[in-house]
């Protein structure tokens, strides 16, 4: 199975970001993510910024936010690579904050 196959290139994400109203000046990954999410269209969102950090994903990247305004992208190679460690993540999450997720 080509795991690759649908996996948004760099290029193609700032691209989709400067179709967004009002983001055209978009020229980052990172200001991509946050274009999407800022318009509601991450994929999965979760975290808290006071304690453990917030953090979300649009398609095969994970954006964290910290209390202090830090962002950090981490890049994956396809979009089930980054659910997964989203999913991971969440459930660390879960026990750090002794939150149920099902």
């Amino acid at each position: 199975m080509d795991t690759q196959r649908n996996a948004l290139s760099e290029d193609e994400i700032i691209h989709g970001a400067r179709m967004l109203r009002g983001e055209h000046e978009v020229s980052t990954v990172l200001e991509a993510c946050e274009a999407f999410y800022g318009h509601g269209f991450s994929d999965e969102s979760d975290g808290d910024v006071e304690t453990f950090g917030h953090f979300y994903r649009v398609h095969r990247w994970i954006v964290w936010t910290d209390n202090q305004g830090f962002h950090g992208l981490e890049t994956y190679d396809t979009e089930a690579q980054a659910q997964a460690y989203f999913a991971t993540t969440q459930l660390e999450y879960a026990a750090t904050m002794d939150t149920d997720y099902v």
